[in-house]
């Protein structure tokens, strides 16, 4: 792994080696101090403009009245940037002719080069945009924000987002360079292996225009992630080092042994049945008198398996620069994480990222350009080797009295002495004090003893390597037609994973305490500790992408803007495991017409192909059109006090798709065959494999999407505030689905069914954006608020129709979120039981198995006199239906404190039925957590008790969706909080660096709900954490 990590950066390094002699300051060496002033174009001075020499080397601000002064040499450019106005860049040999006053003219609001938003093949200035487009520029965040997740910061500072990556509740496609590099389904998605110093810049699409170039993607958002590059005359060394721990929130919370003893009793009583454990087992086991005998394991708390922290160390260094002829960029990282495991080969966990990212952009001649690009991450993870269940779900699932997790060695009695041994002669003697417990017919396929499987279980060794390449050529047709412009550009990326482990048998000691308080032993399994060494978990993606984009951007008469695209994108991507490729091409156009800086049209389409779909539906065309007022350019709005800017904005489009959920199961218009069960024939004495028949479609065709997206931006009061509004209407149809209810149930169902072009549903909502920004003296303010509701409604789908006085079953016209189950109306008493046990009740008879006493019962919806599947109803959402975030912001002097906020309202979960039912819904001998002490008791038959009667197998009724097990995920939390404190600049000068920060960050700090305790507890996996980080950055 060290030889793979060197190779790869001594070949990026060495990309940059041509690039770097090119970018060097040629001519004379020696350097000048001069001085000047920058004005704007009436001549009153700048002040806090930016003058950069000497590619980098030397960066002032000008002073109160314009002045500034910098080295130079003869052949040197120097760059004057300052907010508002267009950069301008001087040879310093040209300076005098400038008298030494440099006159900056006046950007239009909206419309300059700070405004520039990356979109579909290129940029576009926010005034020019006429749909829903959000950005995040990193390098606004750069000095406040340092954390490498940077989805926390898009989430907080994108418009429209329920979360970091569900645009819209639409779910998204992420873009990074203009090629597909994540996409649905994969195995290895790069963007969650990038750190936010490798990005410049993040853009989400919304709305049909704005996605439309990018064909059978635009079903959804797109999120586009730009990576750093080098820039002419900023020469750029920055280092960042943080260390930092994380504490986990909770962990679950399991009765201990004795009282699990009772509850389990009492779930047998229930039952029917007679007890498991008698009073005095209990007793002994509360009283602790032998661990052995009675065994009580807590595996979270005390400090025998876990850390109370996990500490984590980050690297991250980056060197950026170059001239007009070429410019480079290198960026290298490191982070490690250690594990809160702290036993045998747990102690050793850890995790490894390196990452190495290389880039360089060279002007061939005047009018061509080449870029070359490529990235090397490395993650490797080393712990121990679990053969069906790692530490975490092991832990959930095995009872707290099941066995003793270890057996000392110095209670064994005589009569066993050969038995230790032979484990004394095969290592299996832990610190040579104890061997390793476990119960009659103990399996490690399905049981495993922590202990042993940190000690003597084995090793794993796994490695996820990604690389991706990346050149593109940039021609300017200026000779052939002026404003014409060409570019291509060509991406793969490789992936693949493979694990090298260490598997090992090890044997378990069955105790049995005699009276004298010896221990009799016997041996389940063998201890192999040669194991077998194995490449196991191998699996590999791999895409090709390539696009070319010939634009069309000039200037007519000052007052016509006219910029054109002609576009086309291929890629295919495969990974492990599947049958065939994914490929995708499409073909796009896109004109965008600005006159007089305030009337904006735009219009787009896309000729999408896709390898979905037969050969005769395999081509679609989609079109999308906008338009954009500037109505405070108008005579009667110009002159309004403390509005100043307004613009009005729509769009809509027809967009096709073949992604998503519906094409999961790919090439649906064809028929395809499948491995069944066996058929036996001849009594029994042969057999074949049947083969299950799925039926295609030929017609299938794209779905497709009516998108309206209706918008409105302000600015008032000098700027302080910024308002954006936007409601948003999606009409989408010819969704693929099986018409399973429309087919008798003997033709078979399922893949026997073809796909149709069928189900119809509508997206609606409202998004609304408020930027502050407001300073008093030293101390600046910046606050943004982003709110998104929506309300997704089914319009059509495969569904029986229910009839008069059963629409509730209908899911036309519900929620796509809906969540489906039965209405509770508490527990049922003895008397209830005892109606339904008699010949006549008007009670409605339950038909899901037993029913007894502390029971759920649930409402008859339909008034059939029996609950079943006819009383399901819509519960809830399993999706906010609204979302909030804030960004605040604050700096005063050298101090800045950022913070993000979050919070969510509308979604709603059903606690036991998904991963974590285990923990919720209880049965068998399963491991009982605390909150089952408020259940219903035959000494307390509370109809309203918090859980239903306790049993070992009557689980039928309990166990489903309702409402009972409903909860409230409505949230407040604050995901990141940082303090910055940067030094003054002589102080960092002193310490050789051009700046110097340090910084404290705490992450997911905390979480406020009804039930936020159920929504950060992980059951059987690794416990959410709380982070706290101290670090330090500098620039050279």
């Amino acid at each position: 792994m060290k030889k793979e990590y060197i190779i790869i950066t001594i070949i990026l390094t060495l990309l940059s080696l041509p690039v770097l002699s090119v970018a060097q300051p040629k001519g004379v060496n020696k350097s000048n101090r001069i001085t000047g002033k920058v004005t704007d174009v009436t001549g009153l001075p700048i002040e806090g403009a930016t003058i950069t020499s000497m590619e980098g080397t030397f960066v002032v601000q000008s002073s109160h009245d314009g002045s500034f002064s910098v080295l130079q040499t003869a052949n040197d450019y120097i760059l004057i940037e300052a907010p508002g106005f267009i950069t301008k860049t001087i040879q310093a040999s040209d300076f005098i002719d400038h008298q030494g006053i440099i006159a900056l003219e006046f950007e239009n609001y909206m419309d300059g080069e700070n405004d520039q938003v990356h979109v579909a093949f290129g940029t576009q200035s926010k005034r020019r945009i006429v749909g829903a487009v959000s950005n995040t520029r990193l390098d606004d965040y750069k000095n406040i924000y340092n954390d490498r997740n940077f989805w926390t910061l898009v989430n907080a500072n994108s418009l429209g987002n329920f979360a970091a990556r569900d645009v819209r509740g639409t779910g998204s496609v992420i873009l990074i360079d203009g090629l597909v590099r994540d996409s649905w389904g994969s195995i290895a998605n790069l963007s969650d292996m990038l750190g936010s110093d490798e990005i410049e810049e993040i853009t989400i699409l919304k709305d049909a225009t704005s996605k439309m170039l990018y064909g059978s993607l635009a079903d959804r958002g797109i999120i586009m992630i730009k990576t750093r590059r080098g820039e002419a005359l900023k020469r750029k060394a920055n280092f960042t080092f943080e260390q930092g721990f994380g504490s986990p929130i909770s962990y679950p919370n399991y009765l201990k042994a004795a009282d699990y003893m009772i509850l389990y009793n009492e779930a047998l009583e229930n039952d029917g049945q007679p007890y498991k454990y008698s009073q005095s087992d209990i007793e002994n086991t509360r009283k602790g008198i032998d661990p052995v005998a009675y065994p009580d394991v807590d595996y979270y708390r005390g400090n025998t398996f876990l850390h109370s922290i996990k500490p984590q160390l980050r690297f991250q260094g980056e060197f950026s620069g170059g001239n007009e002829a070429a410019q480079y960029y290198l960026n290298l990282g490191y982070m490690n994480t250690r594990s809160l495991l702290k036993e045998g080969e747990g102690s050793k966990q850890s995790t490894n990222r390196f990452n190495v990212r290389g880039a360089v952009d060279i002007r061939l001649t005047d009018f061509v350009k080449v870029t070359l690009d490529g990235t090397a991450i490395f993650n490797a993870y080393n712990g121990p080797y679990w053969k069906t269940r790692n530490f975490w779900n092991l832990t959930t699932s095995e009872r707290v009295n099941a066995y003793p997790l270890l057996i000392p060695i110095d209670r064994i009695r005589p009569e066993d002495v050969e038995i230790l041994d032979e484990a004394r002669n095969q290592r299996s003697v832990l610190n040579d004090t104890y061997l390793v417990g476990g119960s009659s017919g103990f399996t490690q396929n399905n049981r495993q003893n922590v202990y042993g499987c940190l000690n003597l279980g084995g090793y794993e060794n796994t490695m996820d390597r990604l690389m991706n390449v990346n050149i593109g050529f940039d021609v300017d047709l200026k000779s052939i037609v002026n404003g014409l412009n060409y570019q291509t550009y060509f991406g793969t990326d490789h992936y693949n994973r493979y694990a090298t482990s260490q598997n090992n048998e090890y044997a378990v000691y069955i105790p049995e305490v005699q009276s004298d308080g010896s221990i009799k032993i016997t041996k389940e399994g063998n201890n192999n500790f040669v194991g077998s060494q194995s490449m196991t978990g191998v699996s590999f993606s791999r895409r090709y992408g390539w696009t070319n984009a010939l634009a069309f951007d000039r200037i007519f008469s000052d007052n016509h803007e006219l910029s054109a695209k002609i576009t086309s994108i291929y890629y295919t991507y495969k990974e492990s495991d599947t049958r065939y490729t994914d490929r995708n091409m499409n073909f796009g156009f896109r004109a965008n017409y600005m006159y007089n800086k305030r009337y904006v049209a735009e219009y787009s389409s896309a000729y999408i192909g896709s390898s979905y779909l037969a050969s005769s539906n395999r081509w679609g065309y989609a079109q999308a059109l906008g338009a954009a007022w500037i109505m405070t350019e108008e005579d009667f709005l110009s002159e309004v006090r403390n509005l100043d800017y307004l613009k009005f904005k729509t769009s809509w489009g027809n967009t096709k798709s073949d992604r998503g959920d519906s094409y999961v199961n790919y090439h649906l218009f064809e028929n395809t065959f499948s491995a069944g069960s066996a058929y036996n024939y001849g009594d029994g004495a042969g057999s074949n494999t049947m083969m299950t028949l799925g039926s295609g479609n030929p017609n299938l065709s794209f779905t497709q999407s009516n998108e309206l997206n209706i918008g409105l931006e302000t600015s008032l009061f000098r700027h302080k505030f910024f308002i954006e509004v936007n409601y948003f209407n999606t009409l989408r149809y010819d969704i693929v689905e099986r018409l399973t209810s429309s087919y008798p149930a003997y033709l078979g169902g399922g893949n026997f069914i073809p796909s149709y072009n069928y189900g119809r549903r509508r997206e609606q909502g409202i998004e609304v954006g408020v930027n502050f920004h407001q300073k008093f003296n030293d101390f600046v303010i910046d606050a943004k608020l982003n709110t998104i509701w929506s309300s997704p409604k089914i319009l059509r789908t495969d569904e029986d129709n229910y009839g008069p006085g059963m629409e509730y079953r209908q899911s036309a016209g519900k929620s796509y979120w809906a969540i489906w189950g039965l209405q509770d109306e508490g527990l049922y008493t003895q008397t209830e039981i005892d109606q339904i046990n008699s010949s006549s009740t008007n009670i409605a008879r339950p038909t899901y198995g037993i029913v007894r006493a502390g029971d759920i019962k649930y409402r008859d919806l339909n008034n059939d006199g029996k609950i079943d599947d006819n009383d399901i109803t819509v519960i809830g959402s399993s999706h906010a239906t609204s979302a909030y975030s804030l960004i605040l912001n604050t700096s005063w002097r050298n101090f800045n404190l950022w913070a993000t906020f979050d919070a969510q309202l509308g979604r709603k979960t059903v606690d036991g039925s998904n991963a974590v039912n285990d923990y919720y819904w209880i049965n068998g001998e399963m491991k009982y957590p605390a909150h089952l002490i408020g259940r219903w008791t035959r000494e307390n038959p509370d109809i309203n008790a918090s859980y239903p009667r306790l049993t070992v197998s009557e689980t039928g009724n309990n166990y489903r969706n309702s409402t009972f097990w409903v909860s409230d995920k409505n949230y407040f939390s604050m995901p990141s909080i940082q303090l910055t404190y940067s030094f003054d600049k002589h102080i960092a000068n002193m310490l050789a660096t051009k700046d110097l920060m340090v910084f404290v960050r705490a992450n997911n700090l905390f979480k406020i709900g009804p039930n936020s305790d159920i929504l950060q507890l992980n059951i059987g996996s690794e416990p959410q954490m709380r982070w706290y980080f101290i670090g330090v950055k500098a620039q050279f």
